[in-house]
């Protein structure tokens, strides 16, 4: 992906709903590139609604991230987009059952800057809201 190229890569494969933490996920990027941190995101799953697409891509419009997150979809290609990504998150408000796309993170095995965050198992990963995790990416992002 060459627009990639240079920047630090936030990938957040979630499908599209208000429980998966997709705000959260702005709210980051946002905070990054007003710190001068050259971020960009990949938001990496699908929905069936419209309504839920037709939002998130007015929520990106109106924090001007037009040129800062791709929404890509669905993609069957999943480990690859994850493998050229910086930081993967798992930004769930509510637990999840079976947190798969945090274990294939983990198993793309650690690069000199990778972390995986999670929100879905709270005792094991904690609970960091957005606030949390930019103050964790600015000590050591």
């Amino acid at each position: 992906m060459p627009m990639l190229a240079g920047r630090f890569v936030l990938t957040l494969p979630a499908r599209i709903s208000p429980r998966k933490g997709q705000d959260d996920f702005l709210a980051l990027i946002a905070a990054l590139r007003e710190r001068g941190i050259p971020a960009h995101g990949l938001l990496a799953g699908g929905t069936d609604r419209p309504e839920r697409l037709s939002a998130l891509e007015a929520e990106i419009g109106a924090r001007g991230l037009n040129e800062h997150v791709s929404a890509l979809g669905h993609r069957a290609d999943l480990r690859e987009v994850m493998a050229v990504s910086n930081l993967v998150l798992c930004l769930s408000k509510v637990p999840e059952a079976f947190g798969r796309t945090t274990l294939e993170a983990l198993s793309l095995g650690p690069r000199d800057h990778d972390r995986v965050l999670a929100r879905a198992d709270g005792r094991r990963f904690g609970n960091p809201d957005a606030t949390q995790l930019r103050g964790l990416l600015g000590r050591n992002g």
